[in-house]
């Protein structure tokens, strides 16, 4: 979820300069976060920080994700339709 959620600001993989073990013990243990995007919807960042959250029970799952997603979708008016999940597409998101 966390490293989705970095791509999803960053469009790069998280922590790239670091090893798997040093990303995981900066995220983890030093609450490491990307810096937010200023034009980032306020809808989506807060869910995107929900996903941060270090409580694993305060995350998100991704079935609440993929609606959450469809509605700021909807509301910002995008040209191009999100694919729907289960539908076999695997582009988009």
């Amino acid at each position: 979820m966390f490293h989705f959620t970095v791509f999803c600001v960053t469009l790069q993989v998280p922590f790239k300069q670091y090893d798997g073990h040093q990303a995981a013990v900066m995220a983890t243990y030093k609450g490491m976060r990307p810096d937010m995007p200023k034009d980032t919807p306020e809808q989506l960042s807060q869910l995107i920080k929900e996903c941060w959250s270090p409580a694993y029970s305060q995350r998100p799952s991704f079935a609440e994700i993929v609606p959450r997603l469809q509605r700021l979708h909807d509301s910002l008016g995008v040209s191009q339709a999100m694919p729907h999940a289960g539908h076999g597409n695997r582009g988009g998101l």
